[in-house]
């Protein structure tokens, strides 16, 4: 019963309401940083519009399980996702060639962005790029934990270094900080907030992954600093199948634009990420997206190595 005056406001708004609660699937494992985000605005957007929005994680093979199951689902307005940016310009596995047609899927607007980071154990001997590199040669390797879709990226901290980093794929960021506590590796890739495992010493965070140094702590270095050609946009991508009527797009746009911009979303990604949430609307993110397939497609055919 509280629910039904947000239900009749964004009734008089929008033109379609669904008939049944929507299922949002989330392409990472419960836990990381993509289920918080995708949970969050699931919450966000049932408050504002006074919809069901079920959660369903769908990890799997750098993202492949996620698309598969939200294209072949009706374009009805029952189903939407929410993925990493990363998992739609990046083919995963190593392969070299895109794996992904992003005209197969409705964009519904980007919520937030996240800084991709590198981080090592907190109190350990790998605090910087160059302490990493002198650990490597004093062990013969060191090894990161990355999702299929970064498989490449031991490949190109290898060549730029000139020692030996041997990736370790996980699902997702759920796996990777234990088998970084349990010394099971030496380094992960993480996309999310990392200020609390900071501030409590149980990580430290040896650069980022980004083209520009993090707002909230500007004392990490970015990769391309340290001599390593790599950057990486992480944006959290809302879409939905394919062929969705135009009635139904323009209202999920709406509502979700709403609901990324509100004061308590912004909050909350604010103390997940470290910065308020960036919403892009769909317009602005297609050419985004495309932009960041070709650097993809060249750090592939560059790094990828079989």
């Amino acid at each position: 019963m509280a629910s039904l005056p947000l239900a009749a406001q964004a009734a008089a708004n929008n033109s379609w309401q669904p008939r049944r609660p929507i299922e949002m699937l989330i392409s990472y494992p419960a836990g990381g940083g993509a289920d918080t985000i995708g949970r969050a605005l699931a919450a966000q957007v049932g408050r504002q519009a006074g919809w069901k929005i079920i959660p369903m994680n769908k990890p799997g093979a750098g993202g492949l399980v996620f698309l598969r199951d939200l294209s072949e689902a009706k374009p009805d307005g029952s189903r939407i996702g929410i993925c990493l940016s990363s998992q739609l310009t990046f083919p995963p596995g190593g392969s070299k060639s895109l794996a992904v047609n992003i005209d197969d899927y409705v964009l519904l607007g980007s919520v937030a962005t996240s800084y991709m980071t590198i981080l090592s154990k907190g109190g350990g001997p790998l605090a910087s790029i160059d302490a990493i590199k002198s650990y490597a040669k004093k062990n013969g390797s060191v090894s990161i934990a990355v999702s299929p879709t970064f498989s490449w990226l031991s490949h190109a901290l290898s060549d730029a270094l000139g020692v030996t980093v041997i990736g370790v794929v996980y699902k997702g960021a759920s796996e990777y900080l234990p088998a970084l506590l349990g010394g099971h590796v030496d380094l992960v890739v993480w996309a999310g907030g990392t200020q609390q495992l900071e501030a409590a010493g149980t990580v430290v965070v040896v650069a980022t992954l980004a083209s520009q140094r993090i707002p909230g702590d500007p004392s990490i270095p970015t990769l391309k600093e340290n001599g390593i050609p790599i950057e990486v946009e992480a944006d959290f991508i809302v879409l939905a199948p394919k062929a969705m009527d135009t009635g139904i797009t323009e209202t999920f746009t709406g509502v979700i634009a709403k609901a990324a911009q509100s004061p308590a979303f912004q909050s909350r990604m604010e103390a997940l990420l470290g910065r308020p949430a960036r919403y892009v609307a769909p317009q602005q993110l297609f050419p985004h997206l495309k932009a960041q397939q070709q650097v993809a497609l060249e750090y592939e055919s560059r790094y990828a190595k079989h």
